[in-house]
């Protein structure tokens, strides 16, 4: 009775643990693959398991909208010890005749149980984002894991490893004075834990913490991550995923200088947020290259200012909406070339220039 109850006070404090590292995150530039809490509980009676997901979405908008998104989990045994475990992510999405997502990763271990409760092994993965400017990432290393918690209803790793990582970026800013390439070599330790919880015969959670860096700045130069994952079983081979994702970057906090507490950030599918907003007869401005002189314009008292990416402004599928397009023209009228601003120093002017007009429409009203 002692034991079972000391068992439960463990889980449970392994549990609140776990989701007290989980409000962490990884750095924008810096790719992290949560294969933490992807991994499987070995039964020693199956020679192969796995899982696979896989989503097909079209639509027709102003376009033809094409996604797909695959993951797959396989586990293969080898005698009673050794496992080689298989995992890869592909994303693709096509709008029109233009791709905007084509993203995906590939990890591969073999992992040998040299107890019951810890293993030992060497792994290697690959990632690429093309449309978010990673070519390629590379990392291999060896890594421990150790089970603390192994039951009916609960499982819990904890993970170490030594890997080399290397990484390859292209430039998307659109800064001509900028390298059009970046790259990245590294040698960083990993820590996490994960820890899952069968609910019940169909719910299951599974929470995970990460936390990568340099040996040389262990905590200055951090990555951190954090998961969430909550499973329902339709059946014995069907069932739901819901995935929850941290994001946090130290140095884009420092950076904001305390402004970031006054924004409220929202999450959302941008053409369908405009085209709600567009029935409330709400005007629409973006920023184009070839679009109108912004001080030459009379802009409305209020409305939506919609800011494209750096590299390659604002997406074919938002541009439908947009009822007139600005632009920031360069300091000296006579100069052919074009000064580079990347998308917040860009905000910045013409939410400034709105506010002006606003500061104006208020002086000339007292003034009648």
């Amino acid at each position: 009775m002692k034991s079972t109850t000391t068992r439960n006070l463990l889980r449970r404090r392994a549990f609140l643990l776990t989701l007290f590292f989980l409000p962490v995150a990884l750095s924008l530039q810096a790719q992290m693959l949560f294969s933490e809490n992807m991994t499987m509980k070995i039964d020693s009676s199956k020679p192969i398991q796995g899982t696979f997901s896989a989503m097909v979405n079209f639509k027709t908008e102003h376009e033809e909208l094409f996604e797909v998104k695959t993951f797959s989990n396989l586990n293969i045994l080898i005698g009673s010890k050794r496992v080689i475990n298989l995992m890869g992510r592909f994303e693709f999405t096509t709008y029109g005749s233009k791709v905007t997502v084509n993203e995906g990763d590939l990890h591969a271990e073999f992992r040998y149980l040299l107890q019951p409760s810890f293993e030992v092994y060497p792994y290697v993965e690959a990632q690429w984002a093309g449309t978010r400017g990673l070519i390629r990432k590379v990392s291999t290393g060896v890594q421990a894991r150790y089970r603390p918690i192994h039951t009916e209803h609960s499982l819990m790793f904890l993970t170490t490893a030594l890997f080399y990582e290397a990484e390859d970026w292209k430039n998307l800013s659109g800064d001509t004075l900028s390298p059009p390439y970046g790259y990245n070599r590294n040698i960083r330790l990993h820590l996490s834990t994960s820890y899952r919880h069968r609910l019940s015969d169909k719910w299951e959670i599974t929470a995970t913490a990460i936390h990568q860096a340099n040996p040389r700045y262990y905590f200055s130069r951090a990555r951190f991550g954090g998961a969430l994952d909550v499973k329902f079983h339709l059946s014995k081979v069907v069932g739901l995923r819901g995935t929850y994702r941290f994001i946090y970057n130290p140095k884009s906090v420092q950076a904001t200088m305390g402004a970031m507490a006054n924004v409220d950030v929202a999450y959302t599918d941008l053409p369908d947020f405009v085209g709600r907003m567009k029935l409330f007869d709400t005007h629409v401005y973006g920023t184009f290259l070839d679009g109108d002189n912004i001080y030459r314009r009379t802009l409305t008292p209020s409305g939506l200012i919609v800011m494209g990416n750096e590299g390659k402004g604002i997406s074919e599928r938002l541009t439908p909406y947009i009822d007139t397009r600005l632009s920031i023209p360069n300091f000296s009228p006579e100069s052919r070339s074009s000064e580079s601003l990347n998308v917040a120093v860009a905000t910045a002017v013409v939410c400034s220039e709105f506010l002006r007009g606003t500061y104006a429409d208020d002086v000339l009203a007292k003034q009648m």
